[in-house]
């Protein structure tokens, strides 16, 4: 990973939880903001899955007072070229699922990413399937039945 490399959002988590990652990404070197990547290269991106018709960027990024500071995609998500050195999503099991081979296509080496909106009951499924396309999980929270995880590709 470079810090040149862009960062991508497809969506945010709960106040909690942010707070506890932010914590965690500080002392794993993991991107979170302008400061940890130059302003020319630093991009936050969110898009729609096409498989998705209720999901709704727009709507997520006016929802967490983020207009301005999140460019909204107008391609889907599985029609983005480009590569990340963070991608975070508040999304559930199966959904992050069926999309982690595209995650490993668009995460950099050493990229990292940040799910939410994952059960509990979940998490070892989830884990299981990331580490088979080479992440490993470096961080796990659970807040209520909701978990955030923090997966680096190896």
């Amino acid at each position: 990973m470079s810090a040149n490399d862009p960062i991508g959002i497809a969506a945010t988590a709960q106040p909690p939880l942010i707070t506890r990652f932010k914590s965690f990404a500080s002392t794993a070197e993991v991107p979170t903001s302008p400061t940890t990547i130059p302003a020319a290269k630093f991009e936050r991106i969110a898009a729609d899955f096409k498989s998705s018709p209720e999901a709704n960027p727009k709507e997520n990024v006016l929802i967490n007072g983020l207009e301005g500071r999140i460019k909204i995609s107008d391609q889907y998500l599985e029609t983005i070229d480009q590569s990340f050195c963070l991608v975070t999503a508040n999304l559930r099991f199966p959904t992050l699922k069926s999309i982690c081979a595209f995650m490993r296509k668009i995460v950099n080496l050493n990229g990292f990413i940040a799910f939410s909106g994952i059960r509990s009951h979940e998490l070892a499924d989830l884990i299981k399937t990331y580490s088979r396309k080479n992440f490993e999980t470096l961080w796990r929270e659970k807040e209520l039945d909701w978990v955030g995880v923090v997966l680096r590709k190896l």
